[in-house]
């Protein structure tokens, strides 16, 4: 192998392992776990070789490579990645769901006040519960002492004046 030839091959590599990365970041957004990602206009092709980030160590690429040609397991991954991101974009959009950390603690607080709300809810029912269950076991022990009591004054020899 001539060193031209492990230059190149040495940079496919590189492109490959940007790619897989990008598709990585990408399955996470649609998974719901990137937060702060604000979608581009148009998501194609050209978007994601050019998009980059220093923080997550994503950086661009030229799709001119062999490994984004159409019809390669890399071009149809990256393709397909795309449109699930563009319809978890849409759903965002249609549902006015904002990627914004500010409308997250809205959305915090409010869950917080139904948690509170809820958790309120939950001791009231628990004691409900209890009083119910010492109310049965009266009723319970009622039943029991009349039962006995009737046992008693049923038996043939109660009539003689014998009890059992």
């Amino acid at each position: 192998m001539t060193e031209k030839q492990q230059i190149g091959e040495v940079r496919q590599q590189d492109t490959e392992a940007k790619i897989k990365a990008k598709l990585n970041y990408l399955h996470e957004i649609v998974n719901g776990n990137v937060h702060d990602f604000t979608p581009p206009k148009t998501i194609s092709l050209n978007w994601f070789c050019s998009f980059e980030c220093e923080e997550l160590n994503l950086s661009k690429f030229s799709k001119s490579g062999r490994l984004l040609k159409h019809g390669t397991v890399l071009h149809t991954k990256t393709m397909a990645a795309l449109e699930k991101l563009k319809k978890y974009t849409k759903k965002g959009r249609k549902s006015n769901v904002s990627t914004k950390p500010n409308d997250y603690k809205e959305l915090n607080k409010s869950l917080k006040m139904v948690n509170k709300v809820l958790a309120e809810e939950v001791v009231l029912l628990m004691q409900e519960l209890e009083n119910e269950k010492t109310r049965r076991c009266v009723v319970e022990a009622r039943y029991k002492d009349l039962q006995s009591r009737t046992s008693k004054t049923d038996s043939p020899l109660s009539i003689i004046g014998r009890t059992v």
